[in-house]
């Protein structure tokens, strides 16, 4: 109230621990003007995650905690991704995208997540059910916020922090209707177009990160029966 009163934005205030409201994004339509400077990479057909992991010194050990995107703890229903984060270096916030796959690694069905969110037998979902981890932004580094930076800035962190094998798919010199044809293709939902230059907007719905998933077949028809 204070900092609104006089005009100023509150600050958020990041740390391990914390779960930040989730940034949200608009479906890409007109009258939308894209940013003049964009990126673009592959929108995942799975549950969006936010990734918390930092050293416990008083035990020696490494703490990972999972929120989904309502800010609920699911760490118990990830013990696979659990391993993987445990190994990276620094403290860190991130977040990403966990999406189902087939035996061949590509992308399945993304009905097939409720087994690792509702089953109870957490082994057993996590043979049904092997997923994988798409890491798209990263909101802390070593205690240091980066809500304030832009996200190119922030990609550039990200590119320093997160294995590549583990980082979300980003398009380059291609255009917006080819990135959307190969992420088809690949068995992806679509593509995400976000302006480089806007910095991360907890709990907002902002059209600095649009969705493009445009219909694939259209249709101009009569219905003669319905049920």
């Amino acid at each position: 109230y204070r900092y609104l009163s006089n005009g100023n934005e509150p600050p958020c205030i990041t740390g391990v621990g914390k779960f930040i409201p989730c940034s949200l994004a608009k479906k890409h339509q007109a009258p939308y003007k894209l940013p003049d400077d964009y990126i673009i990479d592959v929108k995942y057909d799975g549950n969006r995650y936010q990734i918390h992991k930092s050293w416990i010194t008083q035990t020696n050990s490494t703490s990972v905690l999972i929120f989904n995107r309502k800010g609920v703890l699911v760490t118990e229903k990830f013990p696979d991704i659990v391993d993987i984060v445990s190994k990276w270096d620094k403290n860190f916030i991130i977040d990403t995208e966990i999406y189902p796959v087939n035996e061949d690694g590509s992308p399945a069905e993304h009905k097939l997540m409720a087994k690792r969110v509702h089953k109870k037998n957490v082994q057993e979902a996590v043979q049904e059910c092997p997923v994988k981890l798409a890491v798209f932004d990263i909101l802390s580094s070593d205690g240091v916020s980066l809500l304030h930076r832009n996200l190119s800035d922030r990609i550039e962190v990200l590119n320093t922090v997160i294995p590549e094998k583990y980082q979300a798919m980003i398009f380059q010199d291609t255009s917006i209707e080819a990135a959307y044809n190969i992420a088809i293709n690949e068995g992806f939902e679509g593509i995400m177009i976000k302006d480089a230059n806007a910095r991360y907007e907890p709990s907002k719905r902002s059209k600095a990160w649009l969705k493009y998933k445009p219909p694939r077949v259209s249709l101009d028809v009569t219905i003669t029966s319905a049920k």
